[in-house]
Parts: C-alpha cells; structure tokens; sequence
C-alpha cells in the first residue's frame, strides 16, 4: 500500500516536493499529497506554476510524471536548475522557465525531452550556454533565448534542431556569430538577432535557410554587409537591418533573389549612397524604409520593378534633388516620406502616376516655390505636409482635384499671401495649418473646417525666410527633432 500512495521507490514522495509543485500537484489530482500516488501523477498533463515565487526546485520535483506535456514555471525566482530536473518527463512539450533569474544551465538538462515543441528561456540571467545543450531536443520548433546577457554561443549549439521554425536570441550581448551556428536549420522560419552588439556577420552565415521568413537584425553595430550574405532566402518576407548599425553602403546584387520580401527596413544607418539596381527583383516588396541616413542623391531608376511598394521612407536624409521620374511606376504607393531633406525644388512631374498616394511628406526642406499642378492627379492624397520650408508663394490651383485632401501643413514657411479660391473644391478638408507664416489674412472658416493661424504665431526676425547663412543653427535643432522623431514613430521594431 505504501508503494501504491506514494509511488515508485525512486521517486520524491510528493509530500517532501517543493511547496510550489506539491500544491500544484495537488490541485490537478484533486487529492492530499499522501494520497496521490504513481497512477495519479502518471495522469496529470499539465503544471503551471506561473508567478508561484519559486526560490528553487529540489531534484524529482517532477519524478512520475510520465504524461506532462505542459510545464509553465515562468515569473519566477529560479537562479538555478538541479541536474536531472526534467528526466522523465519523456512527454514533454511545452517547458516554459522564461522571466526567472537562470544564470547558468546544468549539462544535459534537456536530455530525454525527445518531444519537446517549445522552450522558452527568455528574460533571464543566462551568460553562456553548454556545449550540446539542445543535442535531443529533435522535435523542437521554438527556442527563446532573448533577453539573457550571451555573449557569445558555442559552434553548433543549434545542430540537430531539424524542426526549429522560430529562434529568438533578441537582447543579448552578442559580438559575433559562429561560422555555421545556423547550419541544419532548414525549417527556421524566424530568426531574431535584434538587439545584440554584433558588428560584423560571417560570409555565408545564413546558408541553408531556405524557409526563413523573417530576419531581424536591427539595433546592432553592423559596419558593413558581406557580398551575397543574403543568397539563397527565397522565402524570405521581412528582413530588418534599421536602428543602431552602422552600415556606410549596400554590396552591388545584396538583395537579389529575395522575390518574396515584402518588408526591408535600412532606416538609422549611415547610408551615403544607393548601389544602381539594388532593389531590382523585389517584386513583392510594400514597405521601404530608408529614412535617417546620409544618402546625398537617388540613383536613376533606383525603385524601378516595384510595383508593390506602398510605403516609402526617406525622410531624414541629405537629398538636394530628385532624379526626375524616380518614382515612375509607383501606383500602389499610399505613403511618400522626404521630409527633413534639404530639397531645393520639386522637379514637374515627380508625382505623377501615384494614383493611390494618400500621405505626402515634404516638410523640412528647403522649398522655396512649387511647380504648378505638381500635386495633379494624386486623387487619393489625404494628408499632405509642407511646413518648415521657405515658400514665398503657392500657384493658382495648387490643390485643385484632391477631394480627398482632410490635411494640410504649411505652417513655418514665408508666405504673404493666398491666392484667391486655393483652398476650394476641397471638401474633405478638415485641419489647415497656416500658422508662423506672414499672412495679413487668413482663408473664410466653413463648417467643418478648421485653420490654425493666430497672429501670435507669426515668424520673428529670426527665421527661414532669411538666407540659409542665418538660419543654419535653427535648421539644425529641428533637423535633430525630426530625426528623434523618425527614429521613434511610424514603424516598431
């Protein structure tokens, strides 16, 4: 009988378990912890142990239970794991010990969990890991290590992970990679290596990952990219490379082959120039983000073949100039960022065949004057954003056919005067800034309509409407606003 209540002779009685765990035990079998024995906690199939102020485990915490396929022992104060914790537990397949205080992992501490599907290690203290620390865990397909202080991770950790989809090192302290730390991965589909202080990554690092679907690597301190490091990621939808690197230029051909991408994200590096073709072939692509660089001019042709593109960002750059036609063949184009350039003028023309613009960004530069019906055709356009240039003037229907127009931003320029009925046919016009500009007077109000423009807020004797000479040190502080700004808005990361 003995045997029978408190189970096999080498298993922990439950009584003597962790408090925790004895409770828990207790409450899925509906029995005291005398009372349970080897056929009861044969049957449990899940613990959780979320939030329970776990200090520690005591080795055969888990002893009997054959059947568990979900253990959750996250939010806790775990430091360290005993050895030979999970043995047993060969049903294993969700173990969640992320948002603990890990700093180390025994050797062999996943040994025989050969079903397990999910690990998450997330949120903890861990430095290192051992060497074949994930050898048998085959049927593994998602592996959180974020938010740990890596610095570095042993050659082959990840062999043998045949059905790994989704692998998250994000927020460690990474300086460098491993040559063929990724090999075998074939099922990877998501790779975050965000966050990290890598500065350089190996020449065919991401061989092999056919079925990689997205890669981010922003907010690290990449200086420069290897020929062809993305070759062979047909699938790829989403590749990120924004936020803290330091990329100065793209390798010719670096993103050929990636007809799947939809989504690629450059933004915050140091960019001073655009390889001739370096987005020929993304075909799929919808969101491009290219703002806060230093590119200087736009090759020709550069987003020629991207007839999906929706969202283009190149804000916060040092453009002078637009190639003319650079955005021929744009139609599904919603968003248009250049503001923060130092755009002089706008060449006739530029916008048309933007049949689906509807936010038009351009504040910023250095616009003196319009061309007329440069915003002809945009049908669609409901925001449009010219303030902080220089503008003495606007033609005569400038805003003629955008029914669609709800907002208009010119404040911060240096106009006098309106033309008379600019702002009519207008009728989903809803907010008009015109304030800090040096008009005597101010359009009709409607219904519906609101203009911002109070005398209070014209321009002082300090302002853009004097020579770039005199204006340089106020140009700057709103150039350094706006780039705060681009950096932190519009996109997550």
């Amino acid at each position: 009988l003995a045997l029978i209540l408190s189970g096999p002779a080498w298993a922990l009685p439950v009584c003597e378990r962790t408090a925790q765990v004895r409770d828990a035990i207790v409450r899925e079998t509906g029995r005291s912890c005398e009372d349970v024995g080897a056929a009861a906690l044969s049957r449990i199939g899940q613990l959780n142990l979320t939030g329970a102020a776990m200090l520690k485990l005591k080795a055969g915490d888990f002893d009997g239970l054959a059947s568990l396929r979900l253990l959750h022992l996250y939010e806790n104060r775990l430091t360290s794991l005993p050895a030979g914790i999970f043995h047993g537990l060969a049903s294993l397949q969700v173990l969640w010990l992320g948002d603990n205080g890990l700093t180390s992992l025994p050797a062999g501490v996943f040994d025989g969990l050969a079903s397990l599907r999910e690990l998450w290690l997330q949120d903890n203290r861990l430095t290192s890991l051992p060497a074949g620390a994930f050898d048998a865990l085959a049927s593994l397909q998602v592996l959180w290590l974020g938010e740990n202080r890596l610095t570095s991770l042993p050659a082959g950790i990840f062999h043998g992970l045949a059905s790994l989809r989704e692998l998250s090192l994000r927020r460690n302290r990474l300086t460098s990679l491993p040559a063929g730390v990724f090999d075998g991965l074939a099922s990877l589909e998501n790779l975050a290596l965000w966050d990290n202080r890598l500065t350089s990554l190996p020449a065919g690092i991401f061989d092999g990952l056919a079925s990689l679907r997205v890669l981010a690597l922003h907010d690290n301190r990449l200086t420069s990219l290897p020929a062809g490091i993305f070759d062979g990621l047909a699938s790829l939808r989403s590749l990120d490379l924004a936020g803290r690197n330091r990329l100065t230029s793209l390798p010719a051909g670096v993103f050929d082959g990636l007809a799947s991408l939809v989504w690629l994200r450059l933004a915050g590096n140091r960019l001073t120039s655009l390889p001739a073709g370096v987005f020929d072939g993304l075909a799929s692509l919808e969101d491009l983000a290219l703002h806060v660089n230093r590119l200087t001019a736009l090759p020709s042709g550069i987003f020629d073949g991207l007839p999906s593109l929706r969202e283009l960002w190149l804000g916060g750059n040092r453009l002078t100039s637009l190639p003319a036609g650079v955005f021929d063949g744009l139609a599904s184009l919603e968003d248009l960022a250049l503001h923060v350039n130092r755009l002089t003028a706008l060449p006739s023309g530029i916008f048309d065949g933007l049949p689906s613009l509807r936010e038009l960004w351009l504040g910023g530069n250095r616009l003196t004057s319009l061309p007329a019906g440069i915003f002809h055709g945009l049908a669609s356009l409901e925001r449009i954003g010219l303030s902080e240039n220089r503008l003495r003037w606007l033609p005569a229907g400038t805003f003629d056919g955008l029914a669609s127009l709800e907002r208009i931003w010119l404040n911060e320029n240096c106009l006098t005067s309106l033309p008379s009925g600019i702002f009519d046919g207008l009728p989903s016009l809803r907010f008009l800034w015109l304030n800090g500009n040096r008009l005597t007077s101010l359009p009709a109000s409607r219904r519906g309509l609101r203009v911002f423009g109070k005398d209070d807020q014209l321009k002082d004797e300090r302002d853009a409407c004097k020579p770039p000479e005199a204006e340089e040190p106020e140009a700057r502080s709103f150039l350094r606003g706006w780039r705060l700004h681009l950096l932190t808005s519009g996109e997550d990361g």
